[in-house]
């Protein structure tokens, strides 16, 4: 089995986001909280990678499956992440998920994605932003 590139997931992210303005827009219109934003992007995103588990804040990690923590040892959970499960992996990709209307600071998740990211071994990382117009998906 072929391991996705990072601009293959991308391009699948971006791919399952569409079909989720597309068939569900009532959520991004009713401004829905970003876990279940983010839980039916995964539905749609699992469909497109059938050979990879598509997991919506999972937390665990390791032989010891012990809490996900980012560089300064803060617990993360990621909104969603490509992976397969168990100790060996591999971490194949990370997604958080900022909506408009949540007013955080956005460089707080650009640097939280970078650490998971090396902290845990992922291939790629991604900051999907949500609007009521459309998403922008950037590469961290």
């Amino acid at each position: 089995m072929t391991t996705p590139s990072t601009e293959d997931i991308k391009h699948l992210v971006s791919a399952a986001t569409e079909i989720l303005y597309g068939k569900e827009k009532e959520l991004i219109e009713g401004q829905t909280h970003e876990q279940t934003i983010a839980a039916r992007i995964m539905l749609h995103l699992q469909h497109l990678l059938p050979l990879w588990h598509v997991d919506v804040e999972f937390n665990r990690q390791g032989e010891d499956r012990v809490t996900k923590r980012d560089a300064t040892g803060t617990p993360r959970k990621p909104d969603i992440i490509i992976h397969r499960r168990g100790p060996q992996g591999p971490n194949l990709a990370l997604v958080l998920i900022k909506c408009q209307w949540n007013v955080e600071p956005r460089e707080d998740d650009r640097a939280v994605a970078q650490s998971l990211k090396q902290q845990h071994g992922y291939t790629a990382a991604f900051l999907l932003e949500m609007q009521p117009d459309g998403f922008r998906l950037t590469q961290v």
